[in-house]
């Protein structure tokens, strides 16, 4: 787990694990709202090549309501990111850690949100 995110190494591939994770993100009751290939976009907006890395922003509704209740302003920090990526012939899939990002907010009222949000989306991670 690092500072901002919690990381694993995969035994899949990029695409298995962009494969899987539409179904574990579903049972977990998030949703996919939106992925970007990075690689295709420097490749394609700057002509420079870059590893496999793609982020994808995902919501979970139920608690993201529960947020947004609490404080208004969240939507600047949500959706939660979650990211996939190659490096060194290696696959590691992540995601960002709520209860850090939503600290940001200094209401204390999110920590539970925050920390529901988190576990929900290390067991995806944990699952691949």
């Amino acid at each position: 787990m690092g500072p901002y995110g919690y990381f694993r190494e995969v035994a899949l591939s990029v695409d298995q694990v962009l494969r899987r994770l539409p179904d574990l993100l579903e049972k977990a009751g998030f949703l996919i709202r939106n992925s970007m290939e990075m690689s295709d976009i420097f490749r394609d907006k700057l002509g420079l090549e870059f590893p496999r890395y793609v982020i994808l922003n995902v919501l979970h509704p139920p608690g993201t309501y529960k947020a947004f209740i609490e404080e208004e302003t969240i939507g600047l920090l949500l959706p939660c990111n979650m990211i996939v990526y190659e490096k060194d012939s290696v696959t590691i899939a992540g995601t960002v850690r709520p209860t850090v990002m939503m600290s940001i907010a200094k209401n204390d009222n999110l920590r539970e949100s925050a920390g529901y949000l988190e576990s929900k989306l290390k067991d995806v991670i944990d699952s691949l």
